[in-house]
């Protein structure tokens, strides 16, 4: 394989990860949002708490929350602040979205990261392949916990999810295993997360694609 093609398989997978980190992000600020518009409505009815003002109490914090999500960083304290806040992420979630900013600033910085377009050559791109999978797996693994919340809070209310005061980071991280996983693994369980759903939105159902899209390309590259 030529040296234009690794490149552009490089930049492909950097530019994939970094849509990728910014939707999870985005699903957080949602989630946040969501959970502020439900705050206190838990002995409602579906249609009392699901009403006009609450849609726009929703859509009114979704667009305070957004603009944060852009601009934080893996050093910043907004993440474990705003988690406090809305008292239903687990400690191990906001750990898991730091590491998503981790990749997302990688992103940023390709020259420095594992998917620089430059030196490469078959061996480092076998490498980066398996990081590629690392990462996306693992993102899609911390949007499944938050789309799990988000399901819980609205059939369920916020007090069976609210994280007890003596939550710390010593439980089970849906993270635990994965640099284990052989890439045939990994692939198999990106697989199944890429699944397209009946409530998926028109840009979700696209990314979803454009995803399969480049995982069947790089597989035809794997062994040249």
């Amino acid at each position: 394989m030529n040296t234009m093609k690794l490149r552009e398989l490089h930049l492909l997978m950097n530019a994939e990860l970094a849509l990728a980190c910014q939707a999870s992000l985005n699903k957080f600020a949602f989630l946040l949002s969501l959970e502020g518009a439900l705050e206190g409505k838990d002995g409602l009815d579906e249609e009392e708490r699901f009403d006009d003002d609450t849609y726009e109490l929703q859509d009114k914090l979704y667009n305070i929350y957004l603009p944060m999500m852009k601009e934080v960083d893996s050093h910043s304290r907004v993440l474990p602040e705003l988690g406090v806040k809305a008292h239903i992420i687990p400690t191990l979630l906001l750990e898991d979205l730091n590491v998503i900013l981790t990749y997302k600033e990688d992103s940023n910085n390709i020259t420095d990261s594992p998917f620089s377009p430059y030196d490469i050559d078959k061996d480092s791109f076998k490498e980066s392949i398996m990081e590629f999978y690392i990462r996306l797996l693992s993102i899609l693994r911390v949007d499944a916990w938050i789309e799990d919340i988000e399901m819980g809070i609205q059939e369920y209310g916020i007090n069976p999810y609210v994280v007890p005061e003596e939550d710390d980071n010593t439980g089970v991280n849906i993270l635990d295993g994965i640099y284990e996983m052989s890439l045939d693994e990994m692939k198999e369980e990106v697989n199944r997360h890429l699944l397209i759903r009946d409530n998926d939105t028109d840009q979700q159902q696209e990314d979803k694609a454009s995803l399969k899209a480049l995982m069947v390309t790089l597989e035809k590259y794997e062994d040249k």
